[in-house]
């Protein structure tokens, strides 16, 4: 269907029982530093989410400060 060449990562943000995976997205990060360049992720999060863990939302929006990721809405 389309010709693109690499791997693409989608990560849902939902409402859970579960923990904020914040190791996991540590290891994004050193990976892109790592291979000097940025890991296309695309993160879905809810409003319910964000107002849940106000702080991993910023923690985010920290890292795309930074360059590590992207914000495709703008």
């Amino acid at each position: 269907m389309y010709k693109v060449k690499g791997q693409f990562l989608t990560i849902d943000m939902c409402p859970s029982s579960k923990s904020f995976e914040e190791d996991f997205f540590k290891k994004l990060v050193e990976l892109s530093i790592k291979l000097n360049k940025p890991i296309p992720i695309a993160i879905c999060i809810s409003g319910l989410w964000i107002n849940k863990h106000q702080e991993e939302f910023l923690w985010l929006i920290k890292q795309q400060e930074n360059g590590l990721f992207t914000n495709n809405m703008g």
